[in-house]
């Protein structure tokens, strides 16, 4: 079972640039980064295209951006 971070946020430059700065502080943590709330939902409760992934494991960590389109971080 490996820990992994949530990473959540819509726009691809501020993902990036997180993803830089947890590596700079050598957090050894497998990154696992979704750009909506429905697909960072679906990674959580197991659900679409994580529905059969037998590696699949709870993040230690959520990084959840509040703005995002459609189901947004307060939901």
């Amino acid at each position: 079972m490996r820990n992994v971070i949530l990473l959540i946020e819509d726009n691809e430059d501020h993902a990036e640039l997180i993803i830089e700065a947890l590596s700079e502080f050598h957090v050894q943590n497998d990154i696992i980064w979704k750009d909506t709330g429905e697909k960072g939902l679906d990674f959580l409760f197991h659900k679409g295209d994580h529905a059969d992934d037998p590696e699949l494991t709870q993040p230690i960590l959520v990084l959840l951006d509040i703005k995002l389109p459609g189901i947004d971080g307060l939901e």
